[in-house]
Order: structure tokens, then sequence, then C-alpha cells
């Protein structure tokens, strides 16, 4: 394939800049794209858009709910990373209120968020009540999250990758799209199937944006699958496995550095993905 995938990022300020980096590293054309009165034109150019609700604002959801509408009805692949809907009535609200109106293709989040989202009902969206009809029932081992935790998930550190599964497929069959929960163990359901992808490196955790950069090439790789016609699922589970490989590399090499540190993993990250 000649064209690079164009990929449209209504990203965060924290990440942006490493979003489109990452993006260009791997072979996609980024556009950073977030002003609601362009998002129609945007959307006709772009092949996938990916929505990441970190740094939340209400011209940020007005943004998403416009291109996340555009790209529904083109029928392009749309991503969502709903940092830290577990942590604000307000990203709760505002994310029930943008699944009211766009149908995410993929969810990418950690733990916390997915479980913040199972319970998320957009009638009452400040609550951690629990949808019945998501097929959440006791014996799931999903434990609901209170408004206290934080961004970062730790859990499934503690917990092992079991929850994450079921929480995966909860949350893939409430919202019919695929889950990705990363985590040390990735975990991708679409309701159905179920893959866990190991690997990776501990040390991601302490680099700002790493999952924002998942994110990220998760809608490359899924507007490369649409593309081509190829599986989305299957598509989740390379980019996952893409990841993990990419950190394990920007480790090694960072190792081999003079100084190591978190800086040098940082744009050795950026370098793996190229390579």
């Amino acid at each position: 394939m000649n064209k690079l995938p164009v990929i449209n990022c209504i990203s965060n300020i924290v990440s942006a800049n490493d979003c489109a980096n990452i993006l260009l590293a791997a072979g996609f054309s980024p556009i950073m794209a977030d002003e609601p009165k362009e998002a129609e034109d945007i959307a006709e150019a772009a092949d996938a858009l990916v929505i990441n609700l970190g740094t939340p604002s209400d011209r940020k959801y007005d943004a998403a709910n416009a291109a996340g509408h555009a790209y529904n009805r083109l029928g392009k692949p749309v991503v969502i990373d709903p940092v830290g809907v577990a942590v604000s009535s307000y990203r709760r609200e505002k994310l029930a209120e943008l699944l009211m109106n766009v149908h995410p293709d993929v969810i990418r989040c950690n733990l916390n968020e997915a479980k913040a989202m199972i319970g998320l009902n957009p009638e009452n969206a400040s609550s951690y009540k629990t949808d019945p009809e998501c097929g959440v029932t006791e014996d799931t081992g999903i434990t609901a999250v209170t408004s206290d935790c934080g961004i970062d998930s730790r859990e499934d550190e503690i917990t092992g990758h079991e929850e994450a599964a079921a929480a995966a497929k909860a949350l893939a069959k409430k919202l019919e799209c695929i889950v990705l929960i990363s985590g040390a163990v990735d975990v991708i359901s679409d309701g159905t199937r179920c893959m866990t992808v190991s690997g990776g490196s501990d040390r991601l955790k302490q680099i700002t944006g790493s999952g924002c950069m998942l994110s990220a090439l998760t809608g490359g790789f899924a507007a490369r699958a649409s593309l081509e016609g190829r599986d989305l699922f299957t598509s989740v589970c390379e980019v996952s496995g893409f990841f993990k490989q990419a950190a394990e590399k920007a480790e090694a090499m960072s190792s081999e550095s003079r100084s190591g540190g978190l800086g040098e993993l940082h744009i050795r990250l950026i370098d793996a993905v190229s390579i």
C-alpha cells in the first residue's frame, strides 16, 4: 500500500507531540485536529479517529462528538481512550453523553477505566451502578472502583489478568466493540474472543503518555485493517504485541547507553517503533 493511513488524533496537551511522533515512526500520517468546525472535512481526509479524553474540556467533548459522528457516518474506525474516567463525575457524565452519540470501534484503557465504564449509565453517569444488561454478575471477579483511584491502573499487577479478561469481555459486550485493556498483561476482547499479550517493559509506566501512544497506534492499526479489509480484532491484538516488543527493544537500547535514564527510554521507544 503506497498511501500512508491518515490518523486524526483529538489528543491531550500532555501527549499530543508523542502521539504524533510515534504515528510517524510507525508509518502513519497524523493530524492533530480538534476544532469542531472542521470535523467533517478532516473526517473525509483521514482514515481513522483517536479520541483521547485526557485534559478534558467542554470544547474537547464538542470536538469529539462532531468528529465521532462524522467517522461513524463514513464507516471509518473510531478509537476512544477514556483517560481518567474513574477520577471525576464530570468525565463520567461527558463520556456517557459521548457514547450516546458516537459508537467506538475500539476502547483502549486500563483496568480501572474499564471497570468504571462497565458501571457507566447514561442516565446516571456520576454513579458506579452496574447496568444489569451488560452481563456483569457477582461471579465475574469485577469489583467496583471508587472515585479516589488514580488515572494509572496498578490492579492488574495484583489480581492477574483474569479480572481484566472479565472486564474486557463485559465492556466489549456492553458497547459492542473491541476492548484493549493494557497492563503488565494486555487483554483484548470483542465480547466473545479473548486474547492476552505479555511482554513489554515495566519501566514504561514511568513515561507520561505511553498509554496515549498505544491508543494512537491502535488507531493506525485499525485504519490499516479497514483499508485492507482485515479483521479488526486481529489488528488490535497485533498492535498490542507490536507495542510490547517496541518497549522491550527500547529498554534494551536504553540499558546499552551511558545514561539509561527515563529520558533515554522515552527517545528509544520512538526509535524502536521506527525500526
